[in-house]
């Protein structure tokens, strides 16, 4: 109703919006209304108004977002890095959790640093091998998975290491890469663990 004064009292042409009512068995439906408004307020008495059942669409509509919702739910609890980055400008453009604040720092620290955050985390000497890693990557159009592994400083002085795998997610019509999907496992705890393990056989 209050649409509908709002289009009159603005003295729009058309007014489109989407109605939810209950059928006499108590079932959803769903219709969507035209209505078109004359320009004449004399004609007001009489216009011209559409009704379209889009039950079934809305249906299909709202299956499609509870999906989307449970991928999303199902992706968000994998405990590593889930991440998808845009080749041209190097952004991270998804990622299941913050990698910056699973290295425990702020909002306000992540935002000083900027989008690429994670290169002035990452170690140096871990740096020129990743990039030589990704130029080889690009020189040989991304036909082989990137598997390698990275340090990244954590806000407690210390250092993180995450096993890293990507592949190709999308490419463009000439077939240049345009997005990566990587997986990035926190293995610090392994890795310190083959390394205590190998101090005490030598030791022994």
């Amino acid at each position: 109703g209050y649409q509908v004064l709002e289009a009159v009292l603005t003295q729009q042409k058309q007014l489109e919006l989407e109605s939810q009512l209950n059928d006499v068995a108590g079932n959803e439906q769903y219709l969507w209304l035209v209505m078109r408004l004359p320009e004449q307020q004399d004609d007001v008495k009489a216009v011209i108004l559409s009704i379209s059942d889009i039950t079934s669409r809305k249906k299909v509509e709202l299956s499609l977002l509870e999906r989307e919702r449970f991928w999303s739910d199902v992706v968000r609890t994998v405990p590593d890095q889930l991440y998808v980055q845009d080749i041209h400008s190097q952004r991270m453009i998804f990622s299941n959790r913050h990698l910056g604040q699973t290295l425990g720092c702020d909002r306000t620290e992540l935002a000083q640093m900027g989008d690429r955050f994670w290169e002035l985390l990452l170690h140096p000497e871990d740096a020129a091998h990743f990039q030589a890693l990704r130029q080889q990557q690009r020189d040989s159009g991304h036909d082989h998975p990137l598997h390698c592994q990275l340090r990244f400083r954590h806000r407690d002085g210390g250092w993180r290491c995450y096993d890293i795998r990507e592949q190709v997610l999308t490419r463009d019509a000439e077939g240049l890469v345009t997005r990566i999907i990587g997986v990035a496992k926190d293995v610090t705890v392994q890795i310190e663990a083959s390394q205590s393990l190998r101090d005490s056989e030598q030791h022994y």
